[in-house]
């Protein structure tokens, strides 16, 4: 389940309220930063509504904000709420799934991740900043410890552990 945080705009910009999720997300300064009581973002969508995708300085997973106009009765748009959303707990929980299912390594699970992802073993190798090489060796770790003999394997099999089955197979008997 992602984590919500919420946080209420005024008409000149400035952070009017903030919820205690907020508070902890813009105190890790992760990407996200209040100066002089302003939210600093990359920029303002012009059409509010619109999700917003902020880079984290840490590598982790983007931030997804949603900003929704708030009217005052009039068509002007006075209020701003802010919506962040942090995939971060689920993603920590599909690799406790992994972990648990296939007794990985924390290497591995870096891995697996960036496999996830969708990103090829080149890709993952720079973006975990180490030699294909060495993400060919923790591919043949992989495959032993999944048990299958390709990537295409791989990744089907890691995303049956995370992923729950269709209801209509959890509902036939």
């Amino acid at each position: 389940m992602e984590q919500r945080a919420l946080l209420l705009i005024g008409p000149a910009g400035q952070v009017i309220a903030m919820d205690p999720a907020a508070r902890l997300i813009l105190e890790e300064g992760d990407g996200l930063r209040v100066e002089d009581n302003f939210l600093h973002l990359p920029s303002w969508s012009a059409e509010d509504g619109q999700p917003l995708t902020i880079s984290r300085p840490s590598g982790r997973p983007p931030w997804n904000l949603l900003v929704t106009p708030l009217m005052n009765g009039s068509s002007d748009v006075s209020f701003r709420a802010v919506t962040i959303y942090d995939a971060m707990p689920e993603r920590e929980s599909e690799q406790s799934l992994l972990k648990e299912a296939f007794r990985l390594t924390k290497a591995e699970l870096r891995l697996a991740d960036q496999l996830l992802a969708g990103r090829t073993p080149a890709e993952a190798a720079e973006s975990l900043g180490v030699s294909i090489h060495t993400v060919r060796t923790y591919l043949k770790r992989l495959y032993g410890k999944v048990g299958v003999r390709n990537q295409a394997g791989l990744v089907r099999a890691l995303m049956m552990a995370v992923q729950p089955p269709p209801m209509s197979a959890q509902c036939a008997g």
